[in-house]
Formats: structure tokens, C-alpha cells, sequence
């Protein structure tokens, strides 16, 4: 019995999760064409046009034995209350800490502190900001920018008495706010836009857009 997938790639390293198109991101500033890895049988690759319900679609991963489970989709629940017209804004972040995310009406992104501290992909046009902030508004396709500014997912400073602490996507989850989905595994942190499937898949070696 066939199964429709809903996340967009569920696999192990960043150039089995990566779409054929583009070009693997690594820290040397090389590049190198992936392909898509071999879908297991019975799963697409595509996510379905149609938007999940929060917390009740379910995505599949493979079992220790090889077989197929359905996993549950879940909503981010960390939400920052908008203030004074600014929209409520999500934040999650990975298990180790180094990948947050945020998500809002207007204003979506994610960042990796190895990128900020380190700067293995140089810096931006003024040679003072590391590039390490993946821009994701509008759903496009995510440019890795120099952003001077902080995200609430990874900077306490940034988060005002009584806004919660991010919430962690462990290993294996999937949540969705809005259009905005992500999936969380031990090789990288996958997250896109579920109305233009642009996105991003990150890990402290490497990143690719789509």
C-alpha cells in the first residue's frame, strides 16, 4: 500500500535529504552536484499540495527493522506574542542548540551559531558580519545573509521577561506553523515553506537551499 509522504525528504546525510538541482555547501566554500537518493518504496518525494491540519497529518521514517511508522506532524508551540502590530512569531531550535529557527507572518529565518562564531562561509559585503543567517521570508528561495542582528531562538537577550524558551525539535519530529514546516534529524535540520517548497537543510558541516 502506497504512503503519501508530507515532509520532503527523510534521509540520513545532507546530500541524500538535498534535491538534485543545486549544489552541496561546505565550510571550504566548495561546492559539489548532488543527486536525490533512491526513494524507499511506497514514498514521494513531492510534498502534497494540500496544507496538514496543526498536529494531526502524519509523515513516515523507517524503523530499526526496516519497515515504515507514521510519525505525527506537531505544532510549534513556543510562540512570542506580537507587540505593538509586530505578528506572532514562532522559535524553535535544534537538540545540540546550534540551529534556531523563526517564524512569523512576516519574517522567517534560521541561523546556526557555528556559522555566527566560526564563520566557515566568510562574511557579508562589509567583511564584518560572518554569514550565518538563512533568510527565508516570503517563502522564496533562502539567501545565507550577515545578519547584525540576533534571533530570539538563539539569544536569550532577545526574548523579553515572560516570552518562552524556544522549543526543541528532537531527532526524528516534524512541526508546522503556518506554511512553514520543519524536520528534525541526527544529520541536519530541514526546514521549507509548504506553499512554494523552498527551503533549507542545515547542519554545522554544510547547508543546501532549495
Amino acid at each position: 500500500m502506497n504512503t503519501v509522504v508530507r515532509t520532503k525528504f527523510f534521509a540520513v546525510s545532507l546530500s541524500a535529504i538535498a534535491p538534485a538541482s543545486g549544489a552541496l555547501l561546505t565550510g571550504s566554500g566548495a561546492s559539489a552536484t548532488t543527486q536525490a537518493s533512491p526513494q524507499p518504496a511506497g514514498q514521494s518525494a513531492q510534498a502534497p499540495a494540500a496544507k496538514a491540519a496543526l498536529g494531526t497529518d502524519t509523515t513516515t521514517d523507517t524503523s530499526d527493522d526496516g519497515g515504515v511508522r507514521m510519525l505525527p506532524i506537531l505544532p510549534m508551540t513556543s510562540i512570542i506574542p506580537g507587540r505593538d502590530g509586530s505578528a506572532d512569531t514562532a522559535i524553535i531550535v535544534s537538540p545540540s542548540g546550534n540551529i534556531g529557527c523563526q517564524f512569523s507572518e512576516y519574517y522567517a529565518g534560521c541561523g546556526l551559531l557555528s556559522y555566527r562564531q566560526d564563520a566557515p562561509f566568510g562574511y557579508d559585503e562589509t567583511g564584518g558580519t560572518p554569514l550565518w543567517w538563512f533568510d527565508m521570508s516570503g517563502g522564496a528561495k533562502p539567501e545565507l545573509i550577515g545578519s547584525h542582528e540576533g534571533s530570539p531562538a538563539l539569544d536569550a537577550s532577545m526574548r523579553r521577561a515572560g516570552d518562552p524558551e524556544p522549543q526543541v525539535v528532537e531527532y526524528t519530529e516534524t512541526v508546522i506553523y503556518g506554511p512553514w514546516q520543519c524536520h528534525s534529524d541526527t544529520a541536519a535540520l530541514n526546514c521549507w515553506n509548504n506553499d512554494t517548497n523552498h527551503g533549507v537543510v542545515m547542519s554545522r558541516e554544510q547547508y543546501r537551499t532549495y
